[in-house]
């Protein structure tokens, strides 16, 4: 058969070196990046066929008429669960080679040619039927919703998904209730029908797109701004697969922990434990990796007071897979939860004792996988729930209270992503001072702290270090500056400006502990490149 459309993924087929980063990392790969054994399926199959590298070379063998389709063929394409992970170690071209896509472009021509699994095409007809892959009842879609009033029109759409309105009803009931504990008008579609994700990520492309084109249209009947998804894969194939096919009437879409965030932000809603707990967080990959979500669900988290937040050996978008997507639950639920007790293994290494996530396929996957562990397995939306209080102007007077020193410390650590290129161990020191004049005459400093780059994220510590690798000091008016940056780039650029074009009032200096040369391959070189410090790093 032929594969035009794979045809085209050629020319980064050949970029591949056989490095086996995608397979073998362990750690700190070649990339200098926190990853370890970044193929789940291969990790549980062993086979070299699994990974990446392996892929691409069947790949070419098909495309070069080497190989003929056959059923181990199309076992061998669908085994895959296009988590990204290989992606996010790949040095081979600019964002790794593409092997996701290409394992799902694949997929298509396969099924348009009539070679598809059993149970991937039930999944099909229960949809076309059923308008959902569990092959329920349609009408009874919304039981879920029990006695809770909707009105018939917003501006926000909350979009349920199968998964939540079918098997895990507790995610949608918490979602609703959150939404209207922090006054939120939205709505839920009269007529919700299955958003096709599962359809898209097994090529069953041309039904999928039939569903996300009425989907569509109901959204535009109610007049929607806003559709709020608390389920991560039909929020990302919103995004990423209905995005060629909304005919100019665009709208935003959002994961709940986004809308939450901002809602906390604005004192909306707060949230406080009233015990002692200690938490790990599992990044859903089409949440994590595919829509680049990671630090609005551990603001929150870090946002209630007595909740303790720790992250998994792999996270962020190194985390593991739990082994649910792409519709290898569905044909080959033993692998699955096989992929979902070594998640688990890491979620009892941090000694937590709930482990959450922002998917309900993650949930139901982990959970069936937890049988061992004795780890209580919720959904974010679950535990900010049980964790809501109405005391929001007291969490305000609290975030007042705060010196500008340990406002400067928790915008770090709600945003990592600053000190993400850094190699484990690398220290940075942090001081305030309150004008130019104190720091250039050595006085001591209004608050100092330092943060250290460990194997799984960033240590704030509310002291200076011994031996830090660069000791910057900032006056008061750059981190106020500073803490109300919207993101990390901005962060950097502001960073770059006080640096650069210091004045009287807002400045930033800094001293180097060691030479440029050994501070770049430490990994300092990016941030310092983002914010125009550093120009020319092959000068160094």
């Amino acid at each position: 058969m032929n594969f035009n459309g794979l045809a085209d993924y050629l020319p980064q087929m050949e970029k591949c070196g056989r490095c086996g980063d995608c397979a073998y990392s362990v750690k700190i790969s070649t990339a200098k990046k926190h990853i370890s054994m970044p193929c789940p399926i291969r990790n549980i199959l062993g086979f070299e066929t699994y990974s990446a590298r392996g892929r691409i070379i069947i790949l070419k063998k098909l495309l070069e008429g080497e190989l003929d389709v056959d059923p181990s063929i199309v076992q061998w394409a669908n085994l895959c669960l296009t988590c990204a992970s290989c992606k996010e170690t790949c040095l081979a071209i600019e964002g790794g080679i593409d092997v996701p896509s290409m394992m799902e472009c694949l997929r298509r021509e396969l099924v348009d040619a009539g070679y598809f699994l059993d149970s991937h095409a039930s999944i099909e007809k229960n949809i076309i039927e059923k308008f959902n892959p569990y092959g329920e009842d349609h009408q009874k879609r919304r039981e879920f919703l029990d006695s809770i009033s909707i009105p018939e029109n917003a501006d926000i759409v909350y979009f349920v998904g199968c998964t939540s309105s079918y098997r895990r009803k507790e995610i949608a009931k918490s979602t609703i209730e959150l939404l209207h504990k922090s006054g939120v008008d939205f709505t839920i579609l009269n007529d919700e029908r299955c958003c096709g994700s599962t359809l898209f990520r097994t090529g069953f492309v041309k039904t999928a797109k039939e569903f996300a084109r009425y989907n569509i249209d109901k959204i535009n009947e109610v007049g929607a701004k806003t559709v709020v998804f608390s389920c991560a894969g039909c929020y990302r194939t919103f995004a990423k697969d209905y995005a060629p096919l909304w005919d100019g009437n665009k709208v935003k879409l959002m994961h709940v922990v986004e809308l939450l965030k901002k809602l906390k932000d604005q004192n909306k809603i707060s949230f406080a434990s009233p015990k002692k707990i200690r938490v790990t967080y599992h990044d859903p990959c089409h949440l994590g990796r595919h829509m680049n979500i990671f630090e609005e669900p551990r603001n929150l988290l870090k946002a209630i007071a007595n909740v303790e937040l720790v992250e998994m050996k792999t996270n962020r978008k190194y985390a593991h897979c739990c082994g649910a997507g792409s519709g290898v639950k569905k044909a080959f639920p033993d692998i699955a939860v096989k992929i979902s007790k070594e998640r688990l293994i890491e979620a009892a290494e941090t000694k937590a004792e709930v482990l959450l996530s922002a998917c309900p396929f993650c949930k139901t996957n982990l959970m069936d996988g937890a049988d061992s562990t004795g780890l209580n397995v919720m959904d974010i939306t679950e535990f900010l729930l049980n964790n809501y209080t109405s005391e929001s102007k007291m969490v305000q007077d609290l975030q007042e209270q705060l010196t500008l020193g340990q406002r400067f410390m928790k915008y770090l650590d709600e945003h990592p992503n600053i000190f993400a290129d850094l190699v484990k161990d690398s220290i940075v020191d942090f001081s305030i001072f309150d004008s130019l004049e104190s720091f250039e005459s050595e006085k001591p400093p209004l608050e100092a702290f330092h943060v250290v780059r460990t194997e799984y994220g960033i240590k704030i510590n509310n002291s200076k270090a011994n031996a830090a690798d660069v000791e910057i000091a900032f006056s008061q008016s750059a981190v106020k500056n500073l803490v109300s940056s919207k993101d990390e780039k901005q962060y950097a650029k502001r960073f770059g400006k006080f640096y650069n074009e210091p004045t009287e009032e807002t400045w930033i200096d800094f001293l180097l502990n060691r030479s440029t040369r050994v501070l770049i391959k430490m990994g300092y070189g990016k941030f310092a490149r983002e914010a125009g410090i550093l120009e020319d790093e092959d000068a160094y």
